[in-house]
């Protein structure tokens, strides 16, 4: 199942670059590094908002795949779902996310590791999703305002472009592996 709206944050990366290219050229330095900072966490926030969202529809498709009854759909998503992607995974000091693919048991996160470890891209590509959402729960957590994000706008979008293979791998296993389909 394909991403949804994939150029949602190319789109939002080309408007900052933009936006700070402008402000560059009219030599307002002080505009320019306030902005330049401001759209950089607003870039983090969206590509890890995004994530969230990509991931939490595998995992509704996973359930919906189960043709549980309704009643127990709606438990599932109310409990098990809605506003749990952040207990999910370990952002803090995780190498990999093995602690959300163990969740689906071991044979799921064994075959989900063969297929991540089999290139070494997949590999970054896991890890810059760790990065990007671990950032961004260091930056909501700790004074929004005041946090010093040390990457810059350019990496944050590397590095999402990268991260999104991550998103497409899950998306390959959940619907291989965890539906009736």
């Amino acid at each position: 199942m394909p991403v949804r709206n994939p150029i949602i944050i190319k789109d939002m990366y080309e408007s900052c670059v933009t936006e700070l290219s402008a402000l560059n050229q009219r030599s307002a330095l002080s505009s320019y590094l306030n902005m330049s900072q401001l759209l950089t966490k607003s870039l983090l926030l969206s590509c890890a908002s995004l994530y969230e969202e990509e991931i939490v529809w595998a995992i509704r498709d996973v359930v919906k795949a189960g043709r549980f009854y309704e009643p127990m759909s709606t438990f599932l998503e109310k409990s098990a779902i809605d506003g749990q992607f952040y207990k999910w995974f370990d952002f803090r000091s995780a190498k990999n996310t093995n602690p959300f693919l163990s969740k689906f048991g071991p044979d799921f996160r064994e075959k989900m590791r063969q297929l991540i470890d089999k290139r070494e891209n997949r590999q970054v590509a896991e890890a810059n999703f760790l990065e990007l959402c671990k950032k961004r729960n260091e930056s909501v957590h700790r004074n929004y305002a005041a946090y010093s994000l040390d990457l810059t706008l350019h990496e944050i979008y590397e590095k999402h472009k990268s991260a999104m293979s991550y998103i497409r791998i899950v998306r390959h296993g959940t619907t291989k592996w965890l539906t009736n389909e």
